[in-house]
């Protein structure tokens, strides 16, 4: 599951893959490789390195500066197909910033730690244990590589300066790097697993109106950036509390439904076009959520 979640929740739900693209074996081929593995690899980092939820959080943005930087080079390319206004606002020295820093929020959360967590949730006999062996992660890690090198060479022909290629791999040194440093987070915080989910689903209405709403009605990128950091700060103190949380699978599958109920939300506003398509993939959602639920609820009893 954890090979098919993380694209189903970042590129189906989002409308970035339609449907067809998403069934079809060689587009979901192209995700699995790049979604899929990117979060397996992050999610065996977490128990072979014994860190934190944090640390999830950061090798998670590290792979948004991957994803979007070095693979399909979102964060240079002026004519990416998905980037509107924001090939032109907060474009400077060839990096577009707003779109680059909240993309790179985005992978952390909805690509990366919401899936894993709650795969693991699902999972609870092997949830400290390592998927892979060595030779596992490194065939994980090839396949990993490969995907990125196709995707960068194949899909889009723009390719930006080494010295925006070297800018990404520093950020993603410091990520990881810091993410090795995260230990687990073992101070008691008592908020009950409704209210925790809906912290999420606050801060994910509050990612897009600072992405989108903010971005458009205000002409100084510098707004959306700061208000971009400081979610990102938000995002970090909330996901070390997950570390408290290990033996309440409702609070990991709250974490999980709050940020996927704004993308819900979004789709169910997108079928109203009407967009029977996106009705169609809020109700896979849904229902997953609610098998979802039913199985910890069994569990617990």
């Amino acid at each position: 599951m954890v090979l098919l979640l993380p694209s189903f929740t970042a590129e189906l739900l989002t409308g970035a893959t339609r449907l067809p693209g998403f069934i079809n074996p060689v587009g979901l081929g192209v995700l699995v490789g790049l979604y899929g593995f990117g979060a397996l690899l992050v999610r065996e980092a977490r128990v072979w390195w014994g860190v934190g939820y944090g640390g999830v959080l950061l090798l998670g943005l590290a792979y948004g500066v991957v994803e979007e930087g070095v693979a399909v080079k979102s964060f240079f390319d002026p004519h990416w197909r998905d980037l509107g206004i924001f090939g032109v606002y907060g474009r400077w020295l060839g990096v577009n910033w707003v779109w680059s820093l909240y993309l790179t929020l985005f992978h952390g959360i909805w690509s990366i730690l919401a899936p894993i967590v709650l795969v693991e949730t699902l999972c609870p006999s092997i949830m400290d244990k390592p998927w892979l062996g060595k030779r596992g992660l490194s065939l994980s890690l090839i396949v990993f590589i490969i995907n990125v090198l196709l995707i960068n060479l194949l899909l889009t022909r723009y390719q930006p300066s080494i010295f925006h290629y070297l800018g990404c791999f520093i950020v993603i040194a410091i990520l990881v790097y810091m993410a090795g440093k995260t230990r687990v987070y073992t101070r008691q915080v008592s908020i009950s697993h409704r209210r925790y989910g809906l912290y999420w689903l606050l801060w994910g209405v509050f990612f897009f109106i600072s992405f989108y709403a903010i971005s458009a009605i205000i002409p100084l990128p510098i707004i959306p950036i700061l208000l971009g950091l400081i979610l990102g700060f938000i995002a970090y103190n909330l996901v070390k509390q997950l570390d408290t949380y290990k033996e309440k699978p409702l609070h990991r599958y709250w974490l999980y439904t709050g940020v996927v109920a704004v993308l819900i939300i979004i789709d169910l506003l997108q079928a109203l076009q009407p967009d029977i398509e996106r009705l169609a993939v809020t109700v896979i959602a849904t229902t997953m959520l609610l098998i979802f639920r039913s199985q910890l609820t069994v569990r617990s009893t």
